[in-house]
C-alpha cells in the first residue's frame, strides 16, 4: 500500500472471511494477534455467522520462535470435539504470520493426516498483496472455487460467481437464459450442503458479475467457459453484456420488452428527482463512474462521485467523466483528510450508498450497497425504485448503517 488508508463506517460488504462463510458445512479459523481478529469478530456477531468462526491468537514471542504451526494443529484438534464436525476447514492466515515465513504446504499435509474426513484451505488475511495482480479478494475467491467436483460429466448449467448475494429473482437473467437452454444456474448460498456446492463443478458455464471472481473463473477457463460481465446501470453496456453471454451460449433471445421497461423505470424516477444534485459512492456499485454517465446521459444532475480508484473496465468512463463532465468532484475517500470532511463534502441532496451519505451529509439515501441482488435490466427498474424512494421516504442514514450490520 502507498499510504495510510481511512476506513470510514460505510463501506461493509463481504471480507474474505465472510465469503468463506458462504460454503456450507465450513468452519473458519483466523490465526492472528488479538487486534486483528477483532475487526472480523463484530461482523461474525452482525452477520449471524459467529457460531462457524474460531480464533487463535499469538503474539511476538510464539511468532518469532516459530511455534505458531505447531499450535494451530494443537488448536484444531481441541477444537474439532468442540463443534458440529465440518466438510471443509478454512484456516486464515494474516500478514504478519504470512511474511515471516508460514510454512503453508507443511501444515495443509499435518491436517489432512490428522483429519483425512476434512477438507482444509489456508486462505491469506494478506492486505500487503492489495496492490498486486492477486490480493485477498480473488485469491479467496479462487480458493473456495478450487473445491468444486470437476470428476462429473458437463451439464447445460450455470453458475454466478463473484457476486456473494443471489441476483434478485425478478431479474430478466434467468429467463434470458432459459430461453438460451440453460436447464438450471447456481450460486454458492443456495446450495444446502458441501456435496451441493461442489457438485457446481458440472456446469458448463461461470458468469461473472464481480470482478473478485475474475481469478477464479480464468483458472476454471480450461473446464468452464466464462464471461466476465460486471454489474451495469447503463443500457447500453447492459444490451453490450447480453451480447457476450449470447456468444458464450451459442444462443440468443430477444431484449426489447426488458430495455422498453427499464427506460420507463428512468422516465418515472426523473419525474420524482428532478434536478436534485446527485452523489454516487463506490460502496453502493462496482462500476460508480460508469453508473454516474448513466446517469447523466439519462437527464439526472450528478455533481459528486466518492473513490477514486479506476479499475480497468472503468477507465472508458472515467475518461468519459473528465472530458464531458469535468465539473463532477472525485472524492478519495481513503484519504486519511477526508476524516476532517465527514458529512460536508459537496452539495448532493441525494446519495448513491451510504459513504456517498456519509460523507455528503444528503438528505436521501439510495439504500444500495455492493450491487447486491443487481444485474441487468431489472437492476436498472430496482436503481430507479430506490432513487424513488429515497426522496419520498427519506431514512436516517445512521440506522441504516446498524440495520444492515456495518463494521464500525
Amino acid at each position: 500500500m502507498n499510504k495510510l488508508c481511512f476506513c470510514s463506517t460505510t463501506y461493509g460488504g463481504y471480507g474474505i472471511v465472510r465469503v468463506g462463510s458462504l460454503i456450507p458445512e465450513s468452519y473458519l479459523l483466523f490465526v492472528c494477534p488479538p487486534s486483528c481478529g477483532r475487526h472480523t469478530s463484530i461482523n461474525a456477531i452482525q452477520q449471524e455467522y459467529k457460531n462457524r468462526i474460531s480464533y487463535l491468537f499469538f503474539d511476538e514471542h510464539e511468532l518469532a520462535l516459530g511455534m505458531v504451526e505447531d499450535e494451530l494443529c494443537n488448536a484444531i484438534d481441541e477444537l474439532l470435539p468442540q463443534i458440529q464436525r465440518p466438510k471443509v476447514f478454512l484456516v486464515y492466515i494474516c500478514c504478519v504470520l504470512y511474511l515471516a515465513g508460514f510454512d503453508e504446504k507443511s501444515i495443509i499435509d499435518e491436517l489432512k493426516k490428522r483429519n483425512p474426513d476434512i477438507v482444509f484451505q489456508i486462505c491469506l488475511m494478506n492486505p500487503v498483496s492489495a496492490d498486486t495482480k492477486r490480493p485477498p479478494g480473488l485469491t479467496m475467491q479462487e480458493k473456495m472455487y478450487s473445491l468444486l467436483d470437476f470428476s462429473s460429466s458437463q451439464l447445460n448449467t450455470l453458475n454466478f460467481i463473484g457476486n456473494n448475494v443471489p441476483i434478485n429473482s425478478n431479474s430478466e437473467i434467468y429467463e434470458v437464459l432459459k430461453n438460451c437452454g440453460v436447464t438450471e444456474t447456481f450460486h454458492v448460498s443456495d446450495q444446502p450442503s458441501f456435496e451441493d456446492f461442489r457438485r457446481m463443478g458440472r456446469s458448463k458455464w461461470n458468469l461473472v458479475v464481480r470482478p473478485e471472481a475474475i481469478l477464479a473463473a480464468k483458472s476454471l477457463s480450461s473446464r468452464m467457459e466464462f464471461r466476465f460481465v460486471p454489474v451495469s446501470y447503463d443500457i447500453i453496456q447492459i444490451r453490450e453484456q447480453y451480447e457476450e453471454i449470447f456468444s458464450m451460449l451459442s444462443a440468443r433471445c430477444e431484449l426489447e420488452e426488458y430495455e422498453k421497461r427499464a427506460r420507463e423505470a428512468i422516465n418515472k424516477a426523473k419525474d420524482a428527482v428532478g434536478k436534485k444534485p446527485i452523489a454516487v459512492g463506490a460502496s453502493a456499485v462496482c462500476r460508480p463512474f460508469s453508473l454516474a454517465r448513466a446517469l447523466i446521459i439519462y437527464g439526472f444532475v450528478v455533481t459528486d462521485i466518492f473513490g477514486k480508484d479506476v479499475v480497468p473496465f472503468e477507465r472508458e468512463a472515467y475518461e468519459w467523466i473528465r472530458k464531458y463532465a469535468p465539473e463532477i468532484v472525485i472524492h478519495d475517500t481513503k484519504d486519511p483528510a477526508m476524516t476532517n470532511n465527514i458529512g460536508k463534502c459537496g452539495m448532493a441532496e441525494i446519495a448513491v450508498g451510504y459513504d456517498a451519505g456519509y460523507f455528503a451529509g444528503a438528505e436521501s439515501v439510495v439504500d444500495l450497497l455492493g450491487d447486491e441482488g443487481m444485474f441487468g435490466y431489472y437492476g436498472v427498474e430496482l436503481l430507479m425504485n430506490l432513487l424513488i424512494e429515497s426522496v419520498s421516504h427519506p431514512k436516517d442514514l445512521r440506522k441504516m448503517i446498524e440495520a444492515y450490520g456495518l463494521v464500525a
